[in-house]
């Protein structure tokens, strides 16, 4: 399970390559709890997170929690909407220290599916 549970820590994106026509997609299915509430996520709504990676530059994928909220991610998924292939790369930022997730090099229309959780 991937989780974000600062108000600094954040999941960040760029790839190796400028964008030729068009953005990747991002999309991210996530939970917003406040920590002093039940921590097993049965009695909340998944929301979506949607972006697009803009080439070279990082760009921030999933933002901070606010304070006191514990950000539970359930899935991280990129389409490579461009008609060249690029590589991707994500990474949790914590306070500008960087840990890298997942780098994958994804062909023209491709879709990488990083996380798939369910809780059950």
């Amino acid at each position: 399970m991937y989780a974000l549970n600062t108000s600094t820590m954040t999941i960040e994106g760029f790839t190796a390559s400028s964008i030729s026509v068009s953005n990747l997609h991002f999309v991210a299915t996530i939970y917003d709890v406040r920590q002093e509430q039940k921590p097993d996520f049965s009695e909340y709504f998944r929301a979506p997170v949607l972006t697009t990676f803009t080439g070279v530059s990082t760009v921030t994928l999933i933002p901070a929690p606010g304070q006191n909220i514990f950000r539970k991610i359930e899935r991280l998924q990129v389409y490579n909407a461009d008609n060249v292939s690029h590589t991707v790369s994500m990474r949790y930022n914590n306070n500008n220290t960087t840990y890298f997730i997942a780098k994958q090099l994804m062909a023209s229309t491709e879709t990488f599916d990083l996380i798939k959780l369910r809780i059950i």
